[in-house]
């Protein structure tokens, strides 16, 4: 790739802010008597390729993502409360929350569904809810999760 290659792009919002920063410093070279081509450097090319390889392979990544299945989970906090929430990957979540919860959690179910079920649910137990998606231990939801598994 050279200068003139540079000089051609113009899906800039594709590129973040380092490279955008990156791409002008370099379409300003051409114009700049003060500033040598000599100091392009070398591996600009390579550079430049593997960062839109993995800008695709990420854009890839995420439509993947979207084809996956998202599950609906529920997860106890030591009788304090059940949180009721969906995800495309139950593990990773898990992790992330009881990274945040100092109390043990426990995974009590995970079913199939999407956005609109978990609100659907969240709607059935709203009398039960304490903050967001966490809601009261309560009998009413055990009893839910009994039926569904």
């Amino acid at each position: 790739m050279t200068v003139e290659d540079l000089n051609k792009i113009t899906a800039m919002d594709v590129i973040d802010m380092s490279f955008r920063k990156t791409i002008a410093f370099y379409r300003g070279v051409k114009e700049d008597k003060h500033i040598c081509v000599d100091d392009t450097p070398e591996n600009i090319e390579e550079v430049y390729d593997n960062y839109l390889n993995k800008k695709r392979s990420e854009h890839r990544d995420k439509r993947q993502m979207k084809k996956r299945e998202t599950v609906i989970y529920f997860i106890e906090a030591a009788e304090h409360g059940i949180k009721i929430g969906y995800t495309y990957d139950i593990e990773k979540r898990f992790i992330l929350i009881q990274s945040f919860c100092p109390i043990k959690l426990k995974l009590l179910c995970v079913i199939k569904g999407d956005p609109y079920k978990e609100k659907e649910i969240h709607r059935k137990f709203s009398h039960l809810r304490m903050h967001n998606e966490w809601f009261k231990y309560d009998n009413e939801i055990l009893n839910y999760i009994s039926k569904i598994t």
